[in-house]
């Protein structure tokens, strides 16, 4: 029982993480998007 509770704690620690990763992308995209918009 333990082990599978801390199995799923991991499943959503990773999930967590891979989802900051992905969103700070986008974030920098469109940071990057308005650095050029705004220089042209």
């Amino acid at each position: 029982m333990l082990a599978n509770a801390t199995m799923w704690m991991a499943v959503f620690a990773d999930m967590g993480a891979s989802l900051l990763v992905v969103f700070n992308g986008l974030r920098l995209l469109r940071a990057g998007q308005d650095s050029q918009r705004s220089a042209a």
